[in-house]
């Protein structure tokens, strides 16, 4: 997920004398680990996109006049969206609304898929470009 180097992020809760509420200290603590989450929470110090990625808040940032167009062009680079492959990466790894899947659940449902991904012809596909260090050319197929 894309970030703007600019952009502010923080719990101004402390400096107004009130408590993060709905939840936040759950979904904190869950997605970012205590040390992410406390120090915010007490400071009420806020922290730019950049210094956010380098805390893996966000898997990258740049400027901000460029994240509309470089998340449009990460949309369309093969159609990440309409394409099969990546309807089953969507319930893994915290990708899906709630608490993340605890370990064994993410492995049971990574071995579900992948079952069912290596009977199609673009697993064979994927792994034939690999070794000839080729983009893939996906069929679509979905097993």
């Amino acid at each position: 997920m894309s970030v703007a180097e600019n952009a502010k992020f923080g719990s101004p809760f402390a400096k107004l004398g009130a408590k993060l509420d709905s939840g936040g200290h759950w979904y904190f603590t869950e997605r970012l680990g205590m040390h992410r989450t406390l120090d915010p929470i007490h400071t009420a110090d806020l922290i730019s996109g950049a210094e956010a990625v380098a805390q893996g808040k966000f898997s990258r940032a740049m400027r901000a006049d460029e994240l509309l167009d470089s998340t449009r062009e990460i949309v369309a680079r093969g159609g990440l969206r309409r394409h099969w492959r990546v309807r089953g990466v969507q319930g893994i790894g915290g990708a899906h609304p709630g608490p993340a899947p605890r370990l064994w659940e993410s492995m049971q449902e990574e071995n579900t898929e992948q079952a069912r991904l290596c009977k199609t012809e673009d697993y064979a596909e994927g792994f034939w470009a690999f070794q000839e260090k080729r983009e893939p050319k996906f069929f679509g197929c979905v097993g």
